[in-house]
C-alpha cells in the first residue's frame, strides 16, 4: 500500500520549522506537501531522498530501455503490465499502448536528462485523453439502461463528428509511402461503432492531416481492419487512386460496362473480357511497345503535358492502334 504523504500549511514551516521538518524527516515518505493558499502546493524533502527518487528514475527507465532495444519480446510483456500502472490504457488498441509506452520510456529518459518531471505529464495527458474516446462503444454500449430492464445497449452515447473528434484525439507523426513517394504526415485514431453501416461491430477511424501546426483533419478514413495501423490505412487509400484510375479508363476508353448485353453469359463475361484487354494491352506495351521517347513524343503532340514523364493508358493504346494499322497494311 502506498503511504500517504504528510500535509500542512506553508504557514506551520514559516512559524514552525523545527517541528515541521521533524514531521517530514519521521515520514514513510521522508516528504511534507505544503499547503499554499494562492498559489500551488509545495513538497518539501532532504537532497539525498530527492537524489535517490532520480536515481531510481533514471535506472529504471535505463532498464527499460536497454530490455526494449535488445529484445523485442521485452516489449510486448511491458506492454501487456502497463495497464497495472495505467489501467485507462485498456481502452486503446494493442499497437497504441506500445506507442505509448515508447514514448513514456523515451519522454521519461528526457526527463531525468533534463531535471524536469514535469514533461511526462503533458505526455500521459494526452494519452488517456485518445483513451477516453472509444470507452462508450467498448464498455457502455454492453450495460443495460440504468434502473431499467431489456437487453443491453447496443450502442454508446455519441461521439460527435469527425471534426469533434480531431479536437480531442491526439495526433502523431507517421511515415507513409504513396503515390510513389515517402512522406510523413500526422494522424489521430480511434475505435467506434459505425452503427448506421455497420451495425455493432468495431470499426477503427483514422483521421490524417498534412501539417502538425493545422487544426482539424483532410480526411476521415474508416475500417473495420482493426489491426491495420493508421500509417498502413493511409497507404491503402492512396493505393486505391490506381484502382480507381484503372476503373475509369476502362470504362472511358475501352468502354466496359458499356455493352448492352441481353443473356445471362454475355453479362458475366463482357466485363471481365474488356478487363482483360485492359490487361493485354498494358503487358504488350511493357513487353514490346515502350519506347523511351514516347513521353517526349507526347509533349510534342501536346505541349501543355510540361510534366509528363511516363506513358499513360491513352499513350498504350493509341500505340497499340498505330502498330495493328501499321503490320495490317501489308
Amino acid at each position: 500500500m502506498t503511504a500517504m504523504p504528510i500535509e500542512a500549511n506553508l504557514s506551520e514551516l514559516l512559524q514552525k520549522p523545527k517541528d515541521t521538518v521533524a514531521r517530514m524527516q519521521g515520514s514513510a515518505r521522508r516528504g511534507i506537501r505544503l499547503h499554499r493558499r494562492d498559489d500551488e502546493d509545495l513538497y518539501l524533502t532532504t537532497a539525498a531522498r530527492a537524489d535517490e527518487a532520480v536515481q531510481v528514475v533514471d535506472s529504471t527507465t535505463r532498464i527499460f530501455a536497454a530490455m526494449m532495444k535488445s529484445d523485442p519480446q521485452a516489449t510486448k510483456i511491458l506492454t501487456h503490465a502497463f495497464p497495472e500502472a495505467f489501467p485507462w490504457v485498456r481502452f486503446l488498441p494493442e499497437a497504441a499502448v506500445r506507442e505509448f509506452l515508447v514514448e513514456f520510456v523515451e519522454t521519461a529518459r528526457a526527463a531525468v536528462d533534463l531535471d524536469d518531471a514535469s514533461l511526462l505529464s503533458p505526455v500521459i495527458a494526452a494519452w488517456k485523453s485518445t483513451a477516453l474516446i472509444p470507452a462508450p462503444c467498448s464498455t457502455i454500449s454492453l450495460r443495460r439502461r440504468p434502473g431499467g430492464g431489456g437487453r443491453p445497449r447496443l450502442k454508446g452515447d455519441r461521439l460527435g463528428t469527425p471534426a469533434e473528434l480531431a479536437a480531442t484525439l491526439r495526433f502523431t507523426p507517421v511515415t507513409v509511402t504513396r503515390y510513389g513517394r515517402t512522406e510523413t504526415v500526422f494522424t489521430a485514431e480511434t475505435t467506434c461503432l459505425w452503427y448506421g453501416s455497420f451495425h455493432t461491430q468495431t470499426v477503427k477511424v483514422v483521421l490524417p492531416r498534412e501539417d502538425v501546426t493545422d487544426t482539424g483533419y483532410d480526411l476521415a478514413l474508416i475500417s473495420t481492419d482493426l489491426t491495420a495501423s493508421a500509417g498502413q490505412l493511409v497507404a491503402r487509400y492512396a493505393a486505391r487512386w490506381s484502382i480507381e484510375v484503372t476503373f475509369g479508363e476502362a470504362r472511358g476508353i475501352l468502354g466496359v460496362g458499356q455493352a448492352r448485353h441481353r443473356t445471362r453469359r454475355a453479362v458475366e463475361r463482357g466485363v471481365p473480357f474488356g478487363l482483360y484487354c485492359y490487361t493485354i494491352t498494358v503487358i504488350w506495351y511493357a513487353l514490346h511497345g515502350h519506347h523511351p521517347a514516347d513521353a517526349a513524343e507526347r509533349r510534342e503532340r501536346a505541349p501543355w503535358y510540361t510534366t509528363k514523364t511516363t506513358p499513360a493508358f491513352t499513350d498504350m493504346t493509341a500505340k497499340l492502334r498505330r502498330t495493328i494499322t501499321r503490320l495490317s497494311s501489308f
